[in-house]
């Protein structure tokens, strides 16, 4: 498994974050790892994610185990 894939089913996995929140975030960031390594103020700035930054944060810490 690659590890755009890993990030890839991460982001998935957040509760409240859809394929169209997917696609959003992904093009903000230029890619499903960037997505897990952007600054939490960064993500922040993305239109109607709202409280999901806190569910990619949370998955942040996993991948990064």
């Amino acid at each position: 498994m690659t590890q755009e894939l890993i990030f890839h089913i991460g982001l998935s996995q957040i509760k409240g974050i859809g394929p169209i929140n997917t696609k959003k975030i992904v093009a903000y960031c230029g890619g499903f790892e960037a997505v897990f390594k952007e600054k939490q103020s960064i993500l922040e700035k993305i239109s109607n994610v709202g409280c999901a930054i806190l569910g990619i944060q949370s998955k942040l810490r996993e991948v990064r185990k």
